[in-house]
């Protein structure tokens, strides 16, 4: 009997011991449950901060977007227009351009034809009075071409008046941007 009491006092000690045991176990399993919960709640907290952060960002990016876009259609709207108005002027250009180089070819074609008339009709002459060979001497200077110009396109004498008028004198020549001699 003594020792099935001695058993039975040390299983009933064993049990005891285990239940201590198992207390301070889900104490602390307690604790650390509640430690991390608040963690969690914490990280929780902090994230939907940041998602709520996030979303006013995108919302505010959104609003600059659309607004990027609406200056992105002005912009093009403008280049098009822009664009557009170039494409008149260059249009224009060209036809002025065009008129221009057109009255100068004209202009040079009869300065030339002019000129060859002339200097045809020179070596007839030449050839009917019998000197020289029947050699005409041609301008071959540009001095002699610009000088051939000037007394045909001039008509002849002309006074000191009619000379101010044209805003010149004998020996100033104008050039157009050929090199020829204008009127």
């Amino acid at each position: 009997m003594e020792c099935a009491g001695r058993g039975l006092a040390f299983y009933s000690y064993q049990a005891t011991q285990e239940i201590v045991y198992q207390g301070h176990l889900a104490k602390s399993l307690t604790i650390k449950y509640s430690n991390m919960s608040s963690q969690l709640d914490k990280v929780i907290n902090d994230a939907n901060a940041e998602i709520a952060s996030l979303r006013e960002k995108l919302g505010a990016t959104e609003g600059e977007q659309q607004n990027l876009v609406n200056k992105n259609h002005e912009l093009v709207t403008a280049f098009r227009e822009k664009s557009k108005t170039h494409q008149q002027l260059q249009k224009a250009y060209q036809t002025l351009k065009a008129q221009v180089m057109a009255s100068q070819v004209q202009t040079a074609a009869s300065d030339d034809a002019e000129h060859t008339l002339r200097t045809a009709g020179a070596e007839r002459f030449v050839d009917r009075l019998g000197t020289g060979g029947g050699i005409a001497r041609y301008p071959t200077g540009r001095r002699e071409v610009e000088r051939i110009h000037s007394r045909q396109k001039s008509g002849g004498s002309i006074n000191s008046a009619d000379r101010q008028r044209s805003g010149g004198s004998w020996n100033e020549k104008r050039y157009d941007n050929r090199g020829f001699a204008t009127r």
